[in-house]
């Protein structure tokens, strides 16, 4: 099933028409000075999610207006087409009744330093509320969220199609979608039983982040018998059961980025204000160690406990420790955040989505296990384990 912006519209085939549209935005017209921005920066690249019944994708943007004409625009309509080897496989228009409650009054910025986390900062409050209404001024900037979400393979487009209709003409964009192609095969970085906190699902923080390298990472952290992550104390973090836990080499790699000396955050809860972080945004991370890989692909262990013992140039083979699991930097509490990016900054780097082997899904009694060979999204949710338990059946979607 495809979505946009929480529109359904039927499975690929002729273009469908979802009742939201608008067929005068289908009319040629006189170039709008508008100018398109998508973020993250093309190809878009979709998320695999885990299924049971086998990989679904979300492909999931932000999409900057800024007007760059003299005058007020009024915006009519804004379709997609999705489009799979030349041919239109779906469309969603939203007319300007669904634009004003999906338009933001302010753009999205990718956070990469300590001028675009300040800029962000400032325009939160606007990200978080409907603009109301379909003006965008002169100079002004504007920003809406699209999703494509549940779809399978077969269903993905190639490229998007975006079209703005104004009142004074229209704006195209063209952007190009790539399937990644992980060439790096990824093992659990931790031993033992872990619960896989949070993905990159429609809703949740890292897809919604505007930091480019997390929008496709996981958190994984440690749950206890009675489903608590804590025992004791709850402002301690000696209280968690992931803290000082060892972190582990996804694969085989060179250490090309280690950030260490941030203080753990105690009591639990506490955080980096907005203003600490813009004055050291690179701390956001906590203590963190990158690993590079494979045709550029690399691996980031972020939130780690300070005192970190590897060094820029070590190489570390599958399985060896990088670090100790902790809850420094943007962290509500121990855990680890892990992410595959393009390169060894996890602030600068673009997302890459992973997937991962020889582990086991532990669902309302089932083992299921993930054979190296056969890698796949871990499951949102759900409690996993390092190799192949006793008595675990291959997971065959």
């Amino acid at each position: 099933m495809a979505a946009l912006a929480g529109l359904a519209c039927p499975a690929p085939g002729p273009p469908p028409r979802c009742s939201a549209s608008l067929a005068s935005s289908r009319s040629r017209g006189a170039a709008l000075p508008l100018e398109l921005q998508v973020l993250p920066a093309a190809p878009l690249r979709p998320a695999p999610l885990f299924a049971f019944g086998g990989e679904l994708f979300q492909l999931r943007f932000h999409l900057n207006l800024r007007n760059r004409g003299e005058r007020a625009l009024e915006l009519r309509a804004l379709s997609l087409r999705a489009r799979r080897a030349g041919a239109a496989i779906a469309e969603v228009e939203l007319g300007a009744a669904l634009l004003a409650r999906r338009l933001r009054a302010a753009p999205v910025v990718l956070v990469r330093d300590r001028q675009s986390l300040a800029i962000a900062a400032r325009g939160r409050a606007l990200l978080r509320r409907a603009k109301g209404d379909t003006r965008i001024g002169p100079g002004e900037s504007l920003s809406l969220l699209h999703e494509l979400s549940l779809l399978r393979r077969d269903e993905l487009p190639d490229e998007l199609e975006l079209r703005v209709l104004g009142d004074a003409g229209e704006a195209e964009l063209r952007v190009p979608v790539r399937e990644h192609v992980q060439r790096t095969r990824l093992a659990l970085p931790v031993s033992g039983r872990w619960w896989v906190m949070a993905a990159h699902r429609l809703g949740e923080d890292h897809a919604e982040d505007a930091v480019a390298s997390q929008l496709y990472s996981y958190d994984l952290g440690v749950l206890g018998a009675e489903l608590a992550s804590y025992r004791g104390d709850p402002r301690r973090n000696a209280s968690y059961l992931a803290w000082d836990r060892p972190i582990l080499a996804a694969a085989d790699g060179e250490v090309v980025t280690v950030h260490d000396g941030v203080a753990e955050n105690e009591p639990v809860g506490m955080r980096p204000s907005w203003r600490d972080a813009q004055r050291r945004p690179e701390d956001l991370a906590g203590n963190f160690v990158v690993l590079r890989h494979e045709a550029g692909e690399h691996t980031a262990y972020l939130h780690l406990r300070p005192g970190l013992a590897l060094r820029v140039g070590a190489r570390v083979r599958r399985g060896e420790p990088v670090g100790r699991c902790g809850n420094s930097g943007n962290s509500r509490e121990s855990h680890l955040h892990i992410q595959l990016q393009d390169g060894p900054d996890p602030l600068r780097a673009a997302a890459l989505p992973p997937r991962f082997g020889d582990f086991t899904l532990l669902s309302g009694g089932l083992k299921l296990y993930v054979p190296p060979d056969r890698p796949q999204p871990l499951p949102a949710g759900h409690p996993i384990a390092a190799g192949r338990l006793e008595g675990a059946v291959l997971f065959a979607p």
